[in-house]
C-alpha cells in the first residue's frame, strides 16, 4: 500500500500539472492501492459477519460452534469444497445442499 506521504506527493505533483509517463505510473499505483484496500475491506467484512453469527448464536443459547475457517467470501456461510472455476480464474465454493457460489478473482 502507498504511504500517506507518497499519496500526498502524487496529489501535489498532479496539482502542479505533472504530465507524462510518470503521471500514468502514479495513477496506476493509486488504482492498485485502492483495489488492495477494497479486497482487505471485503475480507474484514466477511470475518465480522461470521463473528456476528457466532455471537448471536451464543446470545440465543444455541450451540455456537466456532467456524472451521472455511467461510465463503460471497455469502459468508461455511463451504465444503472450493475448486477452481473452469471458464475463469475465480473459484467455486460448494456448500452443503449443493449450492454453489462463484467468486471471480
Amino acid at each position: 500500500m502507498l504511504s500517506d506521504y507518497e499519496a500526498a506527493e502524487i496529489e501535489r505533483r498532479f496539482r502542479e500539472g505533472e504530465k507524462g509517463p510518470v503521471a500514468i505510473t502514479w495513477v496506476g499505483k493509486l488504482l492498485e492501492d485502492r483495489r488492495e484496500r477494497l479486497r482487505h475491506q471485503a475480507y474484514l467484512r466477511t470475518r465480522v459477519k461470521a463473528a456476528f453469527v457466532y455471537l448471536d448464536k451464543l446470545l440465543e443459547g444455541k450451540s455456537a460452534s466456532l467456524p472451521t475457517g472455511r467461510i465463503c467470501p460471497k455469502c459468508t456461510r461455511e463451504y465444503e469444497v472450493a475448486r477452481p472455476h473452469a471458464a475463469s480464474r475465480g473459484k467455486v465454493y460448494v456448500h452443503s445442499g449443493g449450492k454453489e457460489c462463484l467468486v471471480p478473482e
